[in-house]
């Protein structure tokens, strides 16, 4: 099974968080070992480079995840390669890896043809870009979906979403770490 679950996977335990800014240090006393940051176009929630840096100096590991609004998946092919665009270059900007995997967010309650259409549209575009390898955050339901259906490498299970589902949600897929 290429998924495992970000939370309590072998590398250790993660946390994500937009605007506010726990500090580093406190990150790590709480035995935290890896945080998922912002890239988006809302700069007060975007992963800056001294942000960047104090993780890595307090021993955690950062991980990426796109997103602009909840539903901005369900705006397609077009979206998905205008994001991954963003993504990519602002990923660049931060000196992050271009082996390690972006997460493209599905924040909301997707149903089944959502995922079967929009939202697989949606990471046809991204993946159609290329750049970094793709992953997805969502519910269990559109984890499976992009990650079942080969639009992404790398699946992050919400718990808000996915209801009485588990199974694949996760982080580290196709060999390599999602982190850097």
């Amino acid at each position: 099974d290429p998924l495992m679950n970000v939370k309590e996977n072998a590398m250790g335990d993660a946390v994500d968080y937009s605007t506010a800014r726990p500090a580093p240090q406190a990150l790590a006393a709480a035995g935290y070992t890896i945080a998922v940051r912002y890239l988006s176009h809302e700069p007060a929630k975007n992963l800056s480079p001294g942000e960047r840096d104090a993780l890595h100096a307090a021993g955690i590991a950062v991980g990426l995840v796109w997103e602009t609004t909840a539903s901005r998946t369900l705006g397609g092919y077009a979206a998905g390669r205008s994001d991954a665009w963003d993504a990519n270059r602002q990923a660049d900007a931060l000196g992050f890896p271009r082996d390690r995997a972006v997460f493209y967010a599905v924040d909301f309650d997707a149903t089944t043809d959502q995922v079967a259409g929009p939202i697989a549209d949606y990471f046809r575009g991204v993946t159609d870009l290329g750049g970094r390898p793709v992953g997805v955050y969502g519910s269990y339901r559109v984890v499976e979906g992009i990650v079942g259906g080969g639009l992404a490498g790398h699946g992050w299970q919400c718990a808000a979403w996915s209801g009485a589902g588990t199974g694949s949600g996760g982080g580290a897929g196709d060999g390599v770490p999602p982190i850097e």
